[in-house]
């Protein structure tokens, strides 16, 4: 399966792995599933044996973007917009840090580490979990700086051209939130909407993306790190 990106939001990647933690923004996540089976399994985590159930996918997505591979390199890959705008300043301000590490997501300023960036990025998907209108808001007016994608080639904007990917885990969003345990208010609206993670828990991903009902776009939430990108060619 092809996904290609849009390529919409300025960026920056990296990599980091954590364990899942209470929202940054106070987001109280209840259990979906009561029971002794659950009670020691953390919140975005998947039960003892469910590992097993899934099988992950060979998904890829194209991005055009104005920077050449050695910048993008030199970032670590592509973060959403809206992690960056955490920077003391605002995205301005993180445009014009320094303070910044080679092949490395953000920046070393609080707020704008990698480790800020993906724990940023996971609670935001947990987020859109509780409220899935807010993406559908993003898919309409591109105003929410996550990342964007088309399933069409011919769809990626001019530029130097980016195959991202890997394989993935792929949910229906109603069954990412009851195997993750989320308390997602799931309207109608949201039905047919897929959920692609690279680790079996939210906690442990590094790439976290959804895509709407009718495929209208892949939206990634967490940034791509450089490891999942390949320079492809120019238009």
């Amino acid at each position: 399966m092809m996904l290609v990106t849009r390529g919409r939001t300025e960026a920056a990647a990296g990599a980091g792995r954590e364990g899942t933690r209470e929202s940054a923004h106070g987001i109280e996540l209840a259990s979906l599933r009561e029971g002794a089976e659950h009670a020691s399994v953390p919140r975005g985590f998947l039960a003892a044996g469910q590992e097993e159930v899934m099988a992950q996918k060979a998904m890829y997505s194209y991005r055009g973007d104005t920077r050449d591979d050695a910048t993008v390199r030199d970032h670590g890959g592509f973060a959403p917009k809206f992690l960056l705008e955490q920077h003391n300043g605002g995205f301005d301000e993180f445009i014009k840090c320094t303070n910044k590490t080679a092949g490395k997501l953000g920046c070393n300023c609080p707020g704008t580490t990698e480790a800020d960036l993906f724990r940023g990025g996971r609670n935001e998907f947990l987020k859109i979990m509780e409220k899935p209108i807010n993406l559908q808001a993003h898919v309409m007016f591109n105003k929410s700086g996550y990342i964007s994608t088309a399933f069409r080639s011919d769809e990626t904007y001019a530029g130097h051209q980016y195959r991202m990917g890997g394989l993935l885990y792929e949910y229906s969003i109603q069954e990412a939130a009851a195997r993750f345990r989320i308390a997602a208010k799931i309207p109608g609206l949201v039905n047919g909407w897929k959920v692609y993670l690279d680790a079996v828990n939210i906690g442990q991903s590094m790439l976290i993306a959804i895509t709407p009902r009718g495929g209208v776009e892949l939206t990634f939430i967490t940034p791509v790190p450089y490891k999942y990108i390949t320079h492809v060619g120019f238009k």
